[in-house]
């Protein structure tokens, strides 16, 4: 059986003691509630384009993005790209690429653009539009790389659609060999990131590819689409080294990275070569150095350094809005059968661990046996991946009909296929095959080709035997593609794209057969992707209402209700796997939700109730926050599906888990504070249930033992207690390691623990929130705010910048690099009148909500609160006190009914109470003379460039940390709206320290580059080039339709001479002895920087 939730934030779980009803005197701003702001274009942009169309769908920017304003820009872009061809956020794209591409780095190179919109905004039309600008002045070759060499088409559609239809798209690098020396080879230069790795007659692509270009006076454009393809580090793929390669050999080019999902993790930045991060006349000499300085600093560093890169004008990220869209988590309750096959695969994969390392041990030595472990564990991951999916196949097949019945469509999201048991199978097509076990493959190719056997044979060949015997043996299902396709009607009434050749389908008599998916051999790459095209259509024009997609299908192809197609379903898109990184599992995302569409999608996230499975969750849900905090300034922005409560890899996480840990590898006779028997018991084993019924003291100690054995099979150590204080910290702090590990253990022990771990996260969490070291994002401020001018500032001779801010420091190498200082004067309390009605508007959390007063009096008075239910939550409570408003963190509701006493709402002493503690805490604390509690608090927020300060900034804090409370010791990013409907975006700091900071600003400008402290300075532009001239010729032959042989035949207009080439790129005439005419001052005949930079004023 399956059930629906809805995503929520884990809460705390511990309560507020007493003594703390007068909270500190920082404010702890709650975590800001609009993430994403409706798209709102630049003054630039209204201004030279008053006439611009708004996108045909809503679009949205992330919240913090949209509160910084880009900078101001002239750039002449020519009126070829006119606003009847681009909406008016895509000739924002284009205004602002070909802006900072006037700029160069102190490096020498030029600068680089980053273009992260979301799927639906029209990423295409916008390199075609960056690339007409170009051809209009005269540079005549261009590159564009791209994941798939099917695009192509897509690009040519593009350069059509913006009215450059004789702009020639050169399709990938073969074409270039293809081409006789008498045709002319200018235009854009389509290929894909494997192209860039490849070789041809003993040559690198990549060097045929540099010298047509034109070698390091090449000052086109490079169009990096789909770039998170270049995300790895250098040391992992090819790909990212060709396409750093290629931006060190062109150092004039004009680079434009595109992509929703360009960067998850810092150490995937390395190819953004262009944007200035590092090297020359940065705190940073290499991307090395960069990484380790970042690797510490937390989701809030990425978050600012968004937002400073679009301030700079280096970066533009909108998307789609989801409104329309729905998104639902199916929990997906195991049956009876299923734990009985789950239990049994576990228990041979336990023998099988305890074989292989014998085997291992007698066979192997030194890295061979690791090895093998390693391969082992591999396997076992893969194999419990397959099962959970399969498991919940029944569930899937049951909400795709009742989809169809309610006139949906459905697309269906997966990531593996197990072509690679078919394959180990040696199927011959029409043969008889029956139905393929995907995970009983797993298990047979690993003992197959990495299970450990001596020369002589002997016990190790009868061990061997034995396994493979019992895994022909368990009781494991079909491939689950496979079974999904069939219970839906088969080939015939399914589309199917994914990479798999062939696949097992049900004949006409009922029989299960292997058949190729494309050609009689299968086909090659290039007839499954043409068949994955036809098989898209056949959605869209609705032939086929279920499409089922893998990892091979989800970059380019579009699923979504396209009011142009003939399925206008709405579109129930059922993630039955998520990918293991978070640019994919966005990328598959974006297939069902685009422009024009009649109706968002509803995403349904498919989730085993298995503690195990949350370790594919927590790999994506970290990836997912890394990206959005790096691409959209916010972590929870990357998209519209909230797993953060799947984010167990944390430093709270680890810290759990090791909590977790010392309390069963030691025995303890307690359980650790926060943690509770009652969520553990019911996963228990009888007699440990006995003993907290019997006698509930000797409960901890009954319950460690019987873990004691399980955790040597999680692997903590051989005898269960590491052997070194290094081990220690390395092995039992490892969440991934144990979530790992877990999927192997029987689904009452996997609940056991997994509940048992996430009771020690939730205690460490309250610990967290309860010193300030939890942020779960860019934060609001709460209550009524509005600016307040230090005196001792404006005293100062401090420089304002405009009404309100103050400017704080300007970077002496960087003109535009000012900070700026926001001082805010915030009224966090909260009158009866307003907590009244924050309870009627309160969704109903049962009968526990409403007004409380404390059991004790303190200070003279019975202290009230008001206690709402958190949404999602069973028994966590948001608190808003009259004082101090809405709390940081929330109290666990047996905290609650032990601390606090339920009143009604027109309790007349309850009333009185809350008002005079209301009206006396406007300027004095409470209890009367204290600090803490008064409703006005000051704030000091930096804002503007403050990437550049921040380790400044850390190491004042970190010197400071004993004059402040434990919640101000880490900073945060902020946002206030003020009295005036005004936004204030910045980082929260301590005003007492600011002077501290222009003294460490002041002298860390002598300080070596890569210390500590060393701050981060977004490069400032050493060299701004003036735009090139407009040359008509090229201009006119880039909007003229290639000449074709059917031009022959039709009747010719009168029209303005030409050259002889017959169109840009065109291979119709003007070749080899044909006199060509005299071109354009500065239209050179390669493609090589333009003679001359003349700004032309366009009308």
């Amino acid at each position: 059986m399956a059930t629906t939730t809805t995503n929520t934030t884990a809460g705390a779980g511990a309560g507020v003691e007493e003594g703390e009803e007068a909270e500190a005197e920082h404010i702890d701003g709650a975590p800001a509630t609009d993430i994403f702001a409706a798209y709102s274009a630049s003054p630039s942009v209204r201004a030279l384009f008053p006439l611009s169309r708004e996108h045909p769908a809503d679009v949205t920017e992330s919240s913090s993005l949209a509160s910084i304003t880009l900078p101001p820009t002239s750039y002449p872009l020519h009126e070829a790209v006119s606003h009847l061809h681009l909406s008016q956020l895509q000739l924002e794209g284009v205004l602002y690429a070909t802006t900072k591409h006037q700029e160069f780095l102190p490096s020498k190179q030029r600068a680089g653009f980053f273009l992260g919109d979301g799927a639906g905004v029209g990423k295409g039309r916008q390199i075609a539009a960056v690339i007409l600008d170009n051809v209009a002045r005269g540079r005549r070759r261009h590159l564009w790389v791209s994941a798939s060499a099917d695009l192509s088409r897509d690009a040519q559609r593009d350069l059509n659609d913006v009215g450059a239809p004789g702009i020639r798209v050169i399709d990938n690098l073969k074409d270039l060999d293809s081409l006789k020396s008498s045709q002319t080879t200018d235009g854009v230069l389509f290929t894909t990131y494997a192209s860039l790795v490849s070789t041809a007659r003993g040559r690198a692509r990549l060097d045929q590819l540099v010298q047509w270009l034109g070698g390091s006076a090449f000052d086109g454009v490079i169009a990096l689409d789909e770039c998170h393809r270049a995300k790895n580090s250098l040391s992992e793929t090819k790909v990212a080294a060709c396409v750093l390669q290629v931006q060190q050999s062109l150092p004039n080019a004009r680079v434009m990275y595109c992509s929703a999902t360009g960067v998850s993790e810092v150490a995937h930045m390395q190819y953004l070569d262009r944007l200035g991060l590092w090297g020359a006349g940065t705190s940073f000499k290499d991307f090395a150095e960069f990484s380790r300085a970042m690797k510490d600093r937390g989701l809030g560093f990425m978050e600012q350094l968004a937002m400073e890169l679009k301030s700079d004008g280096k970066y533009l990220a909108r998307s789609l809005s989801f409104r329309g869209a729905e998104f639902v988590e199916r929990v997906v309750q195991l049956t009876d059968d299923d734990i009985v096959r789950y239990d049994a695969s576990a228990t041979f994969w336990r023998r099988l661990r305890l074989a292989t390392e014998a085997a291992n041990m007698a066979a192997s030595t030194g890295s061979e046996a690791g090895n093998v472990m390693k391969a082992f564990y591999a396997a076992q991951q893969r194999f419990f991946r397959i099962i959970s999916v399969s498991m919940k196949v029944d569930a899937i097949v049951a909400d795709a009909r009742k989809a169809l019945s309610s006139g949906h469509s459905v697309v269906i999201g997966l990531q593996s296929t197990g072509e690679a048991a078919a394959a180990a199978l040696n199927l011959e097509p029409g043969a008889y095959a029956g139905w393929v076990s995907s995970a009983r493959r797993t298990i047979l190719g690993f003992l197959e080709s990495q299970f450990p056997r001596s020369a002589g044979g002997g016990g190790d060949d009868e061990m061997y035997a034995s396994l493979v015997k019992e895994a022909n043996a368990l009781p494991l299902p079909n491939n689950f593609i496979d079974t999904i396709l069939d219970a839906l009607g088969g080939p015939k009434q399914v589309a199917e794209m994914t990479g798999r050749k062939g696949r097992v389908f049900r004949d006409a008599t009922g029989v299960p057969r292997y058949e190729l998916r494309a050609g009689g051999d299968g086909g090659g790459d290039a007839m499954l992707q043409s068949l994955n095209v036809e098989e898209a259509k056949a959605f869209q024009s609705g032939r086929k209402l279920v499409a089922i997609i893998s990892d091979a299908a989800s970059t380019g192809v579009s699923l979504h209700a396209d009011r142009r197609a003939g399925n206008q379903r709405r579109r129930v898109h059922i993630t039955a796997e998520l990918p293991w990184s978070a640019d994919k599992a966005i990328q598959q995302l974006g297939r069902t939700h685009r422009s024009n569409q009649t109706s968002g999608p509803i995403y349904q996230l498919m989730v085993t109730n298995l503690g195990g499975e949350r370790r594919f969750l927590s790999a994506v849900a970290r990836r997912l926050q890394g990206l959005g905090a790096l691409t959209r300034g916010d972590r929870r922005a990357a998209s519209g599906l909230d797993l953060s409560d799947s984010h167990l890899d944390t430093p709270f996480g680890r810290r759990a888990l090791k909590r977790m840990y010392d309390a069963i590898v030691t025995e303890a006779t307690q359980l650790p504070p926060g943690v509770t028997a009652a969520p553990l018991v019911e996963y228990c084993d009888v007699e440990v249930s006995q003993v907290l019924a019997n006698s509930p003291p000797a409960f901890p100690a009954a319950l460690h033992a019987s873990l004691l054995a399980k955790v040597k099979l999680l692997c903590v150590s051989e005898d269960g207690i590491a052997t070194s204080r290094i081990d220690t910290d390395k092995i039992l702090g490892d969440v991934r390691r144990f979530l790992n590990r877990l999927l192997a253990c029987e689904v009452r022990m996997q609940q056991l623990l997994f509940a048992y771990f996430l009771q020690c996260l939730s205690s460490e969490l309250a610990i967290a929130k309860s010193s300030g070291r939890y942020a779960e994002g860019i934060s609001d401020l709460p209550g009524a705010v509005k600016r307040s001018h230090p005196p001792e500032l404006e005293n100062s001779g401090g420089k304002t910048t405009g009404p309100g801010p103050l400017e704080f420091w300007r970077d002496p190498n960087n003109a535009r690099a000012i900070t700026v200082r926001h001082d805010l004067t915030v009224d966090r309390g909260v009158s009866f009148a307003m907590a009244l009605e924050r309870r009627r508007l309160a969704s109903d959390g049962g009968d526990m909500d409403g007004f409380y007063q404390s059991r004790r009096p303190q200070w003279g008075r019975h202290l009230p609160i008001l206690a709402l239910r958190k949404p999602g939550q069973r028994s966590a409570f948001v608190i808003t006190r009259p004082n101090t408003g809405q709390s940081y963190f929330e109290m666990d509701s047996e905290d609650l009914r032990a601390k606090y006493q339920l009143r009604s709402d027109d309790d007349d002493e309850l009333r009185s109470t809350w008002d005079a503690i209301y009206d006396a805490t406007l300027h004095d604390g409470f209890p009367p003379g204290h600090e803490a509690g008064r409703r006005l608090s000051n704030v000091c927020l930096l804002g503007g460039s403050v990437v550049s300060l921040w380790g400044v900034l850390e190491t004042t804090l970190r010197k400071k940390e004993h004059q402040i409370a434990k919640s101000e010791r880490s900073m945060r990013v902020v946002r206030a709206e003020l009295d005036d409907g005004s936004r204030v975006i910045g980082v929260r700091f301590p005003a007492a320290f600011l002077g501290d900071v222009l003294v460490g600003l002041l002298s860390s400008s002598s300080m070596d580059a890569g210390n500590e402290a060393a701050s981060v300075q977004l490069t400032p532009s050493s060299q701004v080039e003036a735009p090139a001239s407009v040359k008509p010729k090229q201009l006119e032959r880039a909007k003229s339709k290639p000449r074709t042989i059917a031009s022959f035949f039709q009747k010719k207009a009168p029209r303005q001479a030409v050259d002889d080439e017959g169109g840009l790129g065109g291979s119709g005439g003007g070749g080899g002895g044909a006199k060509r005419k005299e071109r354009d001052d500065g239209d050179d005949e390669h493609c090589g920087s333009s003679a001359q930079h003349v700004v032309v004023v366009v009308e």
